[in-house]
């Protein structure tokens, strides 16, 4: 499924960028169009409303297609320079950070506490948030310390069927059958599991 996603993903950009090659559109454009539609989502998450979440859903998803689009379209009109590629990074963060923020803020109060001796509550979502945050930022600092110390990208885990960051697009198919929550407790968890992994892979490298 992943596989024949990814192709499809592909040619859609590929058409995408033919069209906007022959406009004055340059890819640092495409790449802040992405980051105000994740913006958008995130308002739209921020209701805790199913419609307006299956709107955020579909906000989001186009922000990180468009992802692709403005790489795609800085290789054909060989615009290609390192302010592109900070910018990118720092505008993929942001596009992460603005969903975990923006879904956190619609769950409903009291959905992911846990009572402790019946005395004792404890609101897991604030950490769930938190960490999620800190190891988006995490993953981004090291790609950028890795990337100034070999000038090479700090890749997301692939093989020839399946590549890691076409997980995100589940937040489509999830959110619209009603586990927008359930999302979110994944996707955090996810999260801290990849950097921790990240940061073993970037330890190694260093050796």
């Amino acid at each position: 499924m992943f596989k024949y996603r990814k192709k499809v993903d592909e040619k859609i950009a590929a058409k995408v960028v033919k069209y906007l090659v022959k406009t004055h559109i340059t890819p640092n454009q495409v790449t802040t169009f992405s980051l105000l539609l994740a913006a958008f989502a995130a308002v739209f998450f921020s209701f805790g409303i199913y419609f307006f979440s299956v709107i955020g859903s579909i906000l989001f998803i186009i922000s990180k297609f468009l992802d692709h689009v403005d790489g795609q379209l800085a290789r054909e009109l060989k615009k290609e320079s390192k302010f592109g590629w900070y910018y990118d990074s720092f505008v993929d963060t942001a596009t992460y950070i603005l969903m975990f923020i923006g879904i956190s803020a619609g769950i409903p109060p009291g959905t992911f506490e846990i009572k402790i001796f019946s005395i004792i509550y404890i609101n897991l979502q604030n950490y769930l948030l938190f960490s999620a945050i800190i190891a988006s930022l995490l993953n981004t600092f090291l790609a950028l310390i890795h990337k100034h110390r070999t000038n090479k990208d700090f890749d997301w885990p692939q093989t020839d069927k399946v590549d890691l960051d076409d997980g995100i697009y589940l937040i489509g198919p999830i959110t619209w059958i009603g586990f927008i929550n359930f999302f979110f407790l994944i996707a955090s968890i996810g999260s801290v599991v990849f950097v921790i992994y990240n940061i073993k892979r970037f330890v190694k490298s260093t050796k």
